[in-house]
């Protein structure tokens, strides 16, 4: 699947323009200190992404199945 179009914006003060850059600079926190209380916001910002990407596939696949004439249940 293709990545989306950038750049994302998570919400007013998160603007994400490298989706590559954006998860190694939120996963190496989390995997070099992961128990600490800093971490919340890293994953609420991970978990907006996963949401947003999610949205973005659903897009993508419906787009898919209308171009090959598959009939869209719901």
């Amino acid at each position: 699947m293709p990545r989306g179009q950038m750049p994302v914006y998570l919400n007013a003060a998160v603007i994400v323009t490298d989706y590559d850059l954006f998860l190694e600079s939120h996963f190496l926190p989390l995997s070099t200190y992961p128990d600490t209380k800093i971490n919340k916001p890293i994953i609420y910002r991970l978990a907006q992404m996963m949401l947003i990407i999610d949205e973005q596939r659903l897009v993508f696949l419906n787009l898919t199945l209308k171009k090959s004439n598959i009939p869209i249940p719901g």
